[in-house]
């Protein structure tokens, strides 16, 4: 399909056609869905998967759990499943608008709520895998092409059986619905990752605010502290900006998605310059350095705790080479949703999981 992306949708990466392949055969996660719900929760019913692969472009109004199997009868699911991949680079957890409203019309379909809409999101583990044994070994485009070709060389390399599947979030579409949010298109895609913490000994020379250091004597870096242009200390707000190419760091706050409560005052921001051999600048960084604890709260991000004396970076990510959303989509962070379940504000897994399978 020449219409089909070559980079993932949620984690912005570009991806090659092994990458592409290998999303083909992640029909296997809505299998393994199933056979969690039967094996951990409800082990009379059986959970059966659509296992037809439809073009991106296609709309699809039937859920990936098509059919349940009870009492050696099969009939149709009074609970509507959508499953995805979200893998270790997935950034966001959420559909595009046009899928949210599909699953709608597709659960109404087949005369199911839309309370019992959900969505799960499962992962390919290795738990026997080594560090050095990562990547491409575990690829299941060569699993499979290993599994299919009798000695061949060429596919020595990869793992001889396929690994498990984990399930990492379940949640309902109406609590992403109401808690998630919207990023419309032609938005920037942003790392739902945030707030790095930096070890000081090797990443800032505290005798000196203004350093210069380099592997080339001719390319520069430097260090120096500021007053950060977006910080209302008095409503305790303050916004992130992020790195746009050809314009100042500090000139682009993302209104709209980097805005944070902010708890504590003892902090100062540094600004890292990196400079070309000709001394014009490349690059642009921001750092903020605690003296005290510090809070930040967003509804996009989450919560983070800062720690006394230490620095950490601050500022927002872009993802993927065109950091440009191409679609409405309605996302939640993996942080905010654990932070969320944490204040019982959402059920946990283990909650919505028992709750799929008794109501299935």
């Amino acid at each position: 399909d020449t219409k089909k992306s070559v980079s993932g949708r949620t984690s912005g990466q570009p991806r090659g056609l092994g990458d592409i392949l290998d999303s083909f055969l992640l029909q296997i996660i809505e299998t393994g869905v199933g056979k969690i719900l039967q094996n951990n929760f409800d082990n009379s019913k059986e959970f059966i998967s659509d296992d037809e692969i439809k073009p991106d472009a296609a709309i699809k109004y039937d859920p990936d759990i098509i059919k349940i199997k009870e009492k050696d009868e099969q009939r149709k699911p009074k609970v509507f499943i959508e499953v995805k991949y979200h893998g270790k680079k997935s950034a966001w957890i959420g559909p595009r608008t046009k899928q949210s409203e599909a699953f709608e019309k597709g659960a109404k379909n087949l005369d199911i709520s839309a309370d019992k809409i959900y969505i799960i999101g499962g992962d390919i583990i290795n738990f026997s895998e080594k560090n050095e044994e990562k990547g491409r070994k575990s690829s299941l485009l060569g699993i499979f092409l290993k599994k299919i070709s009798e000695n061949n060389k060429y596919f020595n390399d990869f793992h001889d059986t396929l690994p498990e599947i984990e399930i990492k979030y379940a949640l309902r579409l109406t609590d992403l619905k109401k808690r998630g949010t919207l990023f419309e298109e032609g938005d920037v895609f942003f790392s739902s990752s945030v707030f790095h913490e930096k070890q000081s000994k090797t990443f800032f020379d505290k005798e000196n605010e203004l350093r210069k250091s380099t592997k080339d004597s001719k390319k520069k870096r430097s260090f120096e502290y500021i007053d950060y242009p977006h910080w209302n200390k008095d409503k305790r707000e303050i916004i992130l900006c992020w790195k746009k190419q050809d314009s100042d760091l500090l000139e682009n706050p993302s209104k709209k998605h980097g805005n944070f409560k902010i708890k504590g005052e003892k902090i100062k921001f540094l600004l890292k310059t990196n400079c070309k051999e000709d001394g014009a600048i490349s690059s642009q960084h921001c750092f903020i350095h605690c003296e005290e604890y510090i809070n930040l709260t967003s509804s996009i991000f989450g919560s983070y705790d800062l720690k006394k004396n230490c620095y950490y970076d601050f500022e927002l990510i872009t993802v993927g080479r065109d950091p440009k959303i191409n679609n409405n989509n309605i996302f939640i962070s993996e942080n905010y949703l654990k932070e969320l379940q944490k204040n019982n504000e959402i059920d946990t897994v283990e909650t919505i999981l028992k709750e799929v399978a008794t109501n299935a």
